[in-house]
């Protein structure tokens, strides 16, 4: 009999331990689903904020494009002023 209750301790051990491998499968593959889950928010939104920051940089690169002609334009206007005090003086 003692040899029954130790086949019957055994089997009931291996079946604890196929229960809870099967379990911690599961969870591991409930684990990589939320895992994946995370990677394609976190992944969205990278690709959100590069395109924010592309648009920032476009933004960016215009205003400096206008910057640059205001600026000519002033230092041409400039030139204008001197020349005509110049003529001025003359006189």
């Amino acid at each position: 009999m003692r040899t029954r209750d130790m086949l019957k301790v055994s089997a009931l051990a291996a079946f604890a331990a196929l229960s809870f491998g099967c379990a911690s499968s599961g969870d591991m593959r409930s684990m990589q689903q939320v895992h994946e889950q995370d990677m394609q928010s976190v992944q969205a939104s990278a690709e959100s904020a590069k395109a924010t920051a592309d648009e920032a940089l476009r933004v960016a690169n215009e205003a400096k494009a206008m910057a640059a002609e205001a600026n000519a334009r002033s230092m041409a206007t400039e030139e204008k002023i001197n020349r005509m005090f110049q003529k001025s003086m003359m006189k």
